[in-house]
């Protein structure tokens, strides 16, 4: 019974551990993007972000979009910073 005790212990500990190991690479860094977000079109609500499109409340490379207007869309980042992407020049 004992054995049978510290087996599933050192399972239980084992599969924890693996499973928090998963979860931080999941974790997006916030501080460093190797990809540049770029707005290319806005339509009916929805913005084309990296040939992507995306409505309020996706999220595209750990920000979250709050809302979409005509010329810009309002991003917040998981640390609650509010960014503003706009079109290129």
């Amino acid at each position: 019974m004992q054995k049978f005790l510290i087996v599933t212990l050192l399972f239980y500990f084992l599969l924890g551990y693996e499973k928090r190991e998963i979860d931080l690479i999941k974790i997006p860094n916030v501080f460093f993007h190797s990809k540049e977000l770029i707005l290319e079109a806005v339509l009916n609500s929805k913005a084309k972000i990296n040939s992507n499109w995306y409505q309020v409340g996706d999220r595209v490379l750990g920000f979250e979009i709050k809302e979409v207007k005509t010329r810009e869309v309002i991003l917040k980042d998981l640390k609650e910073n509010i960014f503003l992407l706009k079109f290129r020049k």
